[in-house]
């Protein structure tokens, strides 16, 4: 069914759904004053996800238009590197310390998700095999 779908169709719908998962996360995790947890939330578990999701594309486990969905659609508009960098430059305003220590933190976590989404994905495929 889904392949029978234009893919800008599914962008705009991934992006849809992604963009109104991200408004509310972020409203649950509402910043503190010390770092932007909403955003830092999203883009760790963003990067977890699309890790998982192309590896196990790149081992043909799902077709391309779940990765132009989910990938490009959802995972595009869910996950944020702008508010990343106007956040961060905010937190400078007021604290270089918080500021780097959210730069820093933002990095170290959404390669850590991104190295678990890629394990996952290994773990499952290689129970398939």
């Amino acid at each position: 069914m889904i392949d029978r779908i234009h893919p800008v169709l599914l962008i705009a719908l991934g992006g849809l759904l992604g963009a109104l998962a991200r408004y509310y996360i972020s409203g649950l995790l509402k910043d503190t004053g010390y770092l932007p947890y909403g955003t830092l939330s999203v883009n760790t578990l963003g990067s977890l996800l699309l890790a998982f999701l192309f590896t196990l594309h790149s081992f043909n486990v799902i077709e391309s238009n779940w990765v132009i969905l989910l990938g490009t659609g959802f995972l595009g508009s869910f996950t944020t590197m702008s508010t990343f960098v106007v956040e961060t430059m905010n937190l400078g305003n007021t604290s270089y310390n918080l500021a780097i220590w959210n730069f820093v933190l933002t990095l170290f976590l959404v390669f850590l998700g991104g190295f678990f989404g890629r394990s996952m994905a290994l773990y499952y495929v290689r129970g398939l095999i």
